[in-house]
């Protein structure tokens, strides 16, 4: 018996539906769960984190930089001494590169054999007439003299140790000129002695008036 319009309308309920709309309805289905599972499960955006400095990394760095920064201030304060005082070193060293002639002279001639049986060829030893040795012990002490009055003229010492230079200089030089004349043993120890007092009493002489003018 065939079913009224009702029966055929409920068949048509209980059928599946086609394949094709079977399909697209999985398809827009998945669609949206996806949409809604990315909307979901998206991972947020991340904000860039800043590098946070370690407190030995920063304190190295202030080291290094206060460091730096104090070597160039001593750079800055040295550079102007050094030009200031360029010329008393020199003389310094001037000084203490003629008083040393004369002194080595008076020693050679005083132990002119002793350095001659130990083959030690002091300018003594090979001038047996003492000629050279009188020349050299002379003119060293010549150039002596004035040389060792230039710190008056630098600033480096005052009037007291230019009289003082003065005085020490020409007792240095005229027994340079005893050794030169008789070149005795005797003549050549009265030399060393002038040597030994000449130079400590020069420095010292040079200190003192320096610390108190």
């Amino acid at each position: 018996m065939a079913g009224g319009p009702e029966d055929a309308a409920r068949g048509e309920e209980g059928r599946d539906p086609e394949p094709q709309d079977r399909d697209q309805h999985v398809h827009a289905v998945a669609a949206d769960q996806g949409v809604e599972g990315g909307a979901v499960h998206a991972a947020p955006e991340r904000e860039p984190v800043a590098h946070e400095t370690h407190p030995l990394e920063a304190l190295h760095g202030e080291e290094g930089g206060a460091e730096e920064q104090g070597q160039r201030e001593g750079a800055d304060e040295r550079r102007p001494v050094v030009a200031a005082h360029g010329a008393e070193p020199c003389i310094l060293f001037a000084i203490m590169f003629l008083w040393q002639i004369p002194h080595s002279l008076a020693i050679g001639r005083m132990y002119r054999d002793d350095y001659a049986r130990a083959g030690i060829r002091v300018l003594p030893v090979v001038d047996r007439d003492g000629a050279s040795t009188g020349v050299q012990v002379v003119t060293n002490c010549l150039a002596l003299l004035p040389v060792a009055l230039l710190p008056t003229l630098v600033g480096l010492a005052g009037p007291v140790y230019f009289l003082v230079a003065l005085v020490l200089g020409l007792g240095f030089l005229w027994s340079a000129i005893g050794l030169a004349r008789s070149g005795s043993p005797a003549a050549a120890r009265r030399l060393l002695f002038a040597s030994l007092v000449y130079l400590p009493v020069l420095l010292a002489v040079m200190a003192l008036d320096k610390l108190t003018s």
